[in-house]
């Protein structure tokens, strides 16, 4: 099989905040053990380039989060970590000394949500601290700071209490001009970014159908692996809609060879959209185009 880019790794799927933006749990709180992640990481070494952790819930929170760090620059695997930044404070030592960890995507928005305006103003001030010391210690690391609430930005403490933090550092920034169709990540300094996008529906077999054709790069660039051991397509399942198999009882690779995994594949190649959660899926509007022109060379 094709390696994939990268395997969202749900390490645990609790989380110290409760966004109202975040996909409602249909699961049981779970986290994965050190023990059962490192008969994971053979087999996702030989199979994805990168390994994201996220899906839902806090990586950071996570009892053992230090020695899955450890194991993951053991197997020398490139991380990517999404975390709502609360925890960073605590967790920048160890972030920080693990070569393995070259990207953080942290999700400043959740911070509108803190009930203590007091609370918000600290934790950003730590969040502009770690990227203070991740420039010096870990240059080459990718830091990008998430404002996915575009469309109501004016309103956005954080994002207005950060802003005042960037002005503070000589670097003016006028959102203003930003026009979501062509541009979304913003350079800062070295490798800080500022990443913006509006807030998402995510799917649900509760939406209606917004169209059967589409592209996705689930399974071809991505799939997902739940706290639980399930394997998803791709990080949008937050609830295991589309569950292809186990790999705590099936091996990995077994899983994305299987007949409904390589079907829905096929048809994502396709412009096609075989399964009906994909069909409910307003995030793969974004990629509307690309399955456009899979239909035209079709036919």
């Amino acid at each position: 099989m094709t390696k994939l880019g990268k395997i969202y790794l749900e390490i645990g799927n609790i989380c110290n905040l409760l966004c109202p933006f975040c996909l409602p749990h249909l699961r049981p709180p779970r986290t994965m053990t050190a023990e059962q992640i490192a008969a994971l990481l053979p087999q996702i070494k030989k199979i994805a380039s990168s390994v994201c952790l996220h899906v839902l819930g806090e990586p950071l929170y996570h009892p053992e989060f230090d020695e899955i760090c450890d194991l993951l620059t053991l197997w020398d695997i490139p991380v990517q970590i999404t975390t709502n930044g609360t925890l960073l404070h605590n967790k920048k030592e160890v972030i920080l000394k693990q070569n393995s960890i070259r990207q953080m995507n942290i999700s400043v928005h959740a911070l509108d949500w803190l009930p203590l305006a007091r609370d918000c103003h600290r934790l950003l001030n730590e969040i502009h601290q770690f990227c203070c010391e991740a420039r010096v210690i870990r240059p080459e690391m990718y830091i990008n700071l998430r404002f996915w609430n575009f469309n109501k930005i004016e309103q956005s403490p954080s994002f207005q209490f950060f802003r005042s933090l960037f002005n503070s550092d000589g670097f003016n920034f006028n959102e203003s001009k930003i026009d979501l169709r062509w541009k979304k990540s913003f350079h800062i300094i070295d490798r800080l970014y500022l990443h913006f996008d509006m807030q998402f529906q995510w799917p649900s077999l509760s939406n209606p159908v917004r169209s059967e054709k589409g592209y996705c790069y689930g399974l071809t660039h991505h799939c997902g692996i739940l706290a639980d051991g399930n394997v998803v397509p791709c990080c949008l399942d937050g609830n295991g809609t589309i569950i292809l198999g186990n790999c705590f009882i099936t091996p990995l690779e077994e899983i994305l060879n299987s007949p409904r995994a390589k079907n829905m594949a096929d048809h994502f190649n396709k412009g096609e959209l075989a399964e009906s959660l994909c069909r409910r899926c307003c995030f793969i509007s974004r990629f509307d185009k690309k399955a456009g022109h899979l239909q035209k060379n079709k036919s």
